[in-house]
């Protein structure tokens, strides 16, 4: 709201990178090829999945054991895509009753344009249908200057609209 904006404006934060909601049905998504094979991860794959999606956001290494957590968790699936038996790109879903989020979604940087993403946009929305889920939202960076990052593509590929773009506010201290 414009009196929020006032008001973080006036505690020193500043509009930062903006960032894209995203919805789309449980139908099935638009087929995605890949040569990858793409499966669900199972518990034993906890590490793995955590350290593909921590390098391929450039997060920091604590985080691979809170994102392999997912691995198993109730409400959540993890889908996986291999190459030569090594999982090199990884995604999740949560699911709460009608409603599923389809996030996390990571490809090792030697293992991109392989259509890896599309594969596990489209196996995450298959398993919020099976949990019964009618929507299944995502979000990703807005679009900039030079137009839809690799992410953006991704998403409107697989067949999410966009319904909602959300300012992030910076501190500057």
């Amino acid at each position: 709201s414009e009196d929020a904006a006032v008001a973080l404006t006036g505690a020193g934060y500043s509009p930062g990178y903006p960032w894209d909601t995203f919805v789309r049905p449980s139908v099935p998504p638009p087929e995605a090829k890949t040569a990858l094979r793409v499966r669900e991860a199972v518990p034993g794959e906890a590490e793995d999945v955590g350290e593909v999606i921590r390098t391929a956001f450039g997060m920091p290494l604590p985080m691979t054991g809170w994102i392999g957590a997912l691995v198993g968790r109730p409400g959540w699936t993890v889908v996986v895509a291999e190459h030569e038996g090594r999982i090199v790109s990884a995604g999740a879903v949560a699911t709460r009753g009608q409603v599923a989020w389809v996030g996390l979604g990571g490809t090792l940087r030697e293992h991109r344009g392989r259509g890896g993403q599309g594969a596990l946009f489209a196996a995450r929305v298959h398993a919020a249908a099976a949990a019964g889920c009618a929507s299944v939202a995502t979000e990703t960076g807005a679009a900039g200057p030079d137009g839809p990052g690799p992410s953006h593509r991704n998403i409107t590929r697989a067949g999410f609209a966009l319904v909602r773009r959300r300012t992030n506010w910076t501190g500057t201290s």
